[in-house]
């Protein structure tokens, strides 16, 4: 069977195979050498090997009840009605397709006639495929008379190889380390026992995977007419290698099971079998247009009926060394694909208007100065204008498919629909703007117009399915906004100065501006070469090219015709003869750009790929021709949507339009800057929900860290939600601006901020206030510089103490009252800490007092500087902490006690008063003369009180009098001749008073 093959491949050797053989393929690729054999022969030939192809059909030797890697248990269309009969796989308990023996060990066949009836069915499958394969050999040469093409024969030849890839070849690639099937585990053992059946199973894959190429020969004959049930077997054949998963294939350890699959198909096995199967689907979808949606819907299909380990499994392997999802690049390569007839048509085209002018050269010019476009030109252009029909309608299937299923599925059912459908949107993003798929631009596109649409009636919409796909859409439109904006502003940084900008056509075209046309053009061309070059090392790359010149072509189209309107309605009227001239000469580029859209690359054919500066300019230029032509007016209307949704009037959609705006902004923080996106947060931060109102803020506090330039409009809005009835939202405040805190270096701002948290020592919800005290305590005192000898260390410190003292120092001026919620606060700082804790607070008290009473000295260091705020803040702090003061310190404050004339003055000495009174009780004995020099300046205050001050002044008076007295000076003889004295003033007043 093998040397018949043999003979029959010499002889009618496919030109596409012949291409990539030996300098002897001449010698037997002359036409008609098949036609010299007697047709009789031929006849009697192809009827004994159709006897041996049938004999396979229901060969099943690992006892597999239905396909595991091909997806032709899927069916139930009306329109392929052979499909029952097709995908039936009779067995029969008899002949070479009997079943081994049950009774099989764990380890392998018990008998051997168990291990002779396993050798005989794999040999049987084997001379099946063989016999497959020389029949499509043969009736895959030149051209033969057609009663031997029979329908049965291709029928039975092609039911073979589909048959021995689902029973045989996919089970052993996808079987398991202890696989059901007793034959299989037989086949499985490491030991000696099933070399012979691998042996066999190799000898079975290399003949079955020589036979898809010349099965894509036969289908892609222009001299057959094959009928649909045919073509239904042809697409499961190709499909089938696409869902079956190589367990362990890419696993890190190297087990028994991996080691014997591979060793026995080749570590490379199943990526050459789906790329002969990919270049089949591809033959098939692009000469069949009406099987087109079927076959894309059977690919989804049968995606979605397998499990959630095969579909991971499947991965396609980038030029970068990421991987996509195998369906996903099955499927943006059936879109590419789908164009091909409109350059066999174009190619068409343009040979016709060759000839067409090479007929009428004689009045070649006349025509050119009564007509802009030729009757050839305008046929092209019609061409090109509905080019990308066949494409849009492959991609309208897919999101048409993937969105009604979602739409009108169970709520279980669902969530496998949306795993499919968020893994092929993130493999679109992952290739989104690659030279080799240009595909992926034109189904995201539509993917995103179908996600718009579905926003459009947000405020009206409240049915349960409705709000599924808007769901999915917002989940989604965010994401692919900010990978378009993120690519339009990585275009702009990285262009050079002196670097020319691509613009779209229709841009140009508004100004005729040929400069501009010949960098597009330019552009253009160096992409086709690029994708011409590489097509010789990887066929997908010549459907890239050819959707890509088919997209460039519509463009051009359309720009033609608008050239051609001008200058029709401009000739019955005065217009400028210059304007009339430029926009004939920027038609004649368009047209001369179109002419030359299909034209073959002429540089060096030994530079495949060019080099990998060259690839990266290309993946450059191909971003930045994809940004002005598929998506150049696609982030506004999405944006606009998404703001849209926002008004939705269910909480979880305007939640989730939050959530896709910040995925937005991500990209692009000036975009919180558009009026519209500022009036959008700006009013849901008021919004009646409080998760709404949390996703607003948590929006917002991103990127007035990140981006505190573009947020600072915000802070006001963001500021006065620290007193939102939401208790997240509060909380989620608290924290943005203690983190704003250390981003903005206006004082000003930080003391409004350290504000607002102190101010929540008043809130009603004890977490809340645990949240202020810690806030505040990591900001004023959890990043002071400890004392060590590094000098660096000294130098830094005193500037950062100044600016915190000068901040406690503002915020303690906004609370004038005489309980302050910020005493409150460094009381509970200090609260429930160990000693070594305690011991730094303190210590970090001391060293903000000390720059205080410093300020009072040298005013000019502290910025807003007053007298009566310094010692306010020092009086908080000694309350908080009444060992505070030092004697030292405290006498550098006593020349501002004096009786106060003046209201300042006397705010002044009623502070001094109570710090004196609550820290003199902890002074040490050292501070007598301090305590001396208080009784001296208290006696006359006593004495003679000031009108100002009041009677609670006299009162603090007498209580720092009596603290001195009986904690540091002891000179009780001197109180009482103080009181004796006050006593005999008062009686002299009650006569008086009588």
């Amino acid at each position: 069977m093998q040397k018949l093959l043999k003979y029959i491949a010499q002889i009618a050797r496919p030109p596409s195979r012949s291409k990539l053989s030996g300098r002897d393929d001449n010698a037997h690729a002359t036409k008609g050498r098949m036609t010299d054999v007697d047709m009789a022969a031929l006849a009697r030939l192809l009827k004994m090997l159709e006897r041996s192809v049938r004999s396979g059909h229901d060969i099943n030797p690992f006892e597999t009840t239905s396909s595991q890697g091909s997806p032709t248990k899927h069916q139930g269309r009306d329109r392929a009605p052979q499909m029952d009969e097709l995908q039936s796989t009779p067995r029969s308990s008899t002949g070479h397709a009997t079943a081994v023996s049950d009774d099989a060990s764990d380890n392998g066949i018990s008998t051997e006639a168990d291990t002779i009836v396993l050798d005989r069915s794999l040999d049987v499958a084997r001379d099946s495929i063989l016999a497959a394969n020389c029949c499509i050999a043969l009736l895959s040469s030149d051209r033969l008379p057609k009663q031997l093409y029979s329908e049965e024969l291709i029928n039975a030849c092609f039911s073979a190889v589909k048959n021995q890839l689902e029973m045989i070849v996919y089970p052993f690639v996808e079987s398991t380390e202890e696989p059901q099937s007793h034959s299989l585990r037989h086949v499985m053992h490491p030991s000696s026992r099933g070399s012979n059946c691998r042996r066999q199973l190799a000898e079975l894959f290399q003949t079955l995977e020589a036979s898809i190429p010349r099965i894509n020969e036969l289908v892609d004959a222009d001299r057959l007419a094959m009928s649909e049930g045919i073509i239904i077997q042809v697409v499961y054949i190709a499909i089938g290698p696409f869902f079956v998963a190589e367990n362990g294939g890419d696993g890190e350890g190297k087990g028994k099971k991996e080691n014997i699959v591979l060793n026995t198909l080749g570590s490379s096995a199943m990526r050459g079998l789906r790329l002969d199967a990919l270049a089949l689907i591809r033959s098939v979808f692009a000469k069949h247009e009406e099987q087109r949606s079927w076959i894309i819907e059977e690919i989804l299909t049968s995606l979605i009926k397998l499990s959630d380990s095969k579909q991971k499994a499947g991965q396609f392997r980038l030029r970068d060394g990421r991987s996509i999802r195998t369906v996903s690049a099955l499927l943006l390569q059936l879109i590419q694909t789908s164009v091909h007839d409109v350059r066999i048509d174009a190619q068409a085209m343009h040979k016709s208007r060759e000839i067409s002018t090479s007929q009428r050269q004689g009045d070649s010019f006349s025509r050119d100065e009564t007509t802009f476009l030729t009757a050839h030109e305008t046929e092209q252009l019609r061409l090109y204008v509905s080019g990308l029909e066949s494409a849009t309608k492959a991609a309208k299937t897919i999101v048409v498919f993937l969105t009604q299923r979602y739409y009108f599925s169970t709520p279980f059912e669902r969530t496998e629909y949306r795993v499919i459908f968020d893994n092929l949107i993130s493999d679109l993003l992952c290739v989104l703007f690659w030279p080799e798929w240009p595909a992926a631009s034109l189904l995201l596109s539509i993917i995103c117009k179908y996600m718009v649409t579905s926003l459009d009636d947000v405020k009206t919409a409240s049915q349960t399915d409705n709000q599924a796909l808007k769901t999915l859409a917002l989940d989604h439109l965010g994401i692919i906004a900010a990978r378009l904006r993120a690519a339009g502003s990585q275009m702009h940084s990285s262009r050079s100065a002196t670097a020319q900008r691509l613009r779209p056509v229709d841009e140009l075209l508004s100004n005729c501006s040929i400069k501009g046309l010949r960098a597009l053009i330019s552009a253009h061309r160096d992409l086709a070469s690029y994708l011409c070059r590489k097509s010789g090392d990887d066929q997908s790359y010549e459907s890239a090219r050819e959707l890509a010149a088919v997209i460039w072509g519509q463009e051009l189209s359309t720009a033609l015709q608008h050239c051609a309107s001008v200058l029709v309605d401009g000739c019955d009227e005065e217009h400028n003869p210059q304007a009339r001239g430029n926009t004939m000469d920027f038609g004649s580029y368009l047209k001369d750009a179109l002419h030359s859209i299909w034209e073959d690359d002429v540089s060096d054919v030994f530079e495949m790929g060019g080099s990998q500066d060259d690839v990266h300019r290309m993946h450059r230029l191909c971003e930045e021709i994809g940004t002005i032509q598929t998506f150049k007016n696609s982030f506004t209307p999405i944006l606009n949507a998404v703001l849209k949704a926002l008004d939705a009037p269910p909480v979880f959609m305007r939640t989730k339009a939050l959530k896709a705006l910040g995925q937005i902004v991500t990209s692009d923080p000036s975009i919180l800057s558009f009026p519209n996106v500022r009036r959008a947060i700006e009013s849901h931060l008021l919004d009646s929900s409080s998760a709404v109102r949390d996703a607003a803020v948590e929006l917002i506090g991103k990127y007035m860290i990140e981006s505190p330039e573009f947020a600072a409009d915000y802070f006001q809005k963001i500021a006065e939600r620290i007193a939102d009835t939401g208790l997240g939202v509060r909380k989620r405040v608290i924290r943005l601006l203690k983190s704003y805190y250390s981003v903005t270096p206006e004082r000003p701002r930080r003391i409004e901020i350290c504000v607002k948290i102190v101010l929540r020592m008043l809130d009603e919800d004890d977490t809340v206030k645990e949240l202020a005290v810690k806030t505040v305590e990591e900001l004023w005192f959890g990043s002071i510089p400890q004392r060590s000898k590094n000098s660096s260390a000294h130098a830094t410190e005193p500037t950062e103490l100044q600016s915190k003292a000068a901040i406690i120092m503002g915020v303690a001026g906004y609370f004038k009252d005489r309980q302050s919620p910020l005493e409150d606060m460094l009381h509970d700082i200090m609260k429930d800490k160990d000693s070594a804790d305690t011991s730094l607070v303190h210590s970090r008290y001391a060293e903000i007092c000390g720059i205080l009473i410093d300020g009072l000295v040298d005013a000019s260091d502290l910025p807003d500087f007053t007298v009566v705020n310094c010692i306010r803040t020092i009086h908080l702090f000694a309350s908080a902490y009444p060992a505070v003061l030092s004697g030292f310190n405290a006498a550098t404050l006593l020349p501002y006690l004096k009786n106060a004339t003046t209201p300042e003055e006397q705010m002044t000495s009623d502070y001094l008063l109570r710090i004196f009174r609550v820290t003199i009780p902890y002074m040490s004995k050292a501070a007598l003369k301090f305590g001396q020099d208080l009784q001296l300046a208290l006696q006359p205050m006593i004495i003679k009180p000031s009108s100002t001050s009041g009677l609670l002044g006299l009162q603090e008076t007498v209580a720092c009098m009596c603290a001195i007295v009986e904690h540091i000076t002891h000179d009780f003889g001197r109180l009482v001749a103080l009181l004796r004295s006050c006593n005999g003033k008062s009686f002299q007043f009650v006569p008086r008073v009588k």
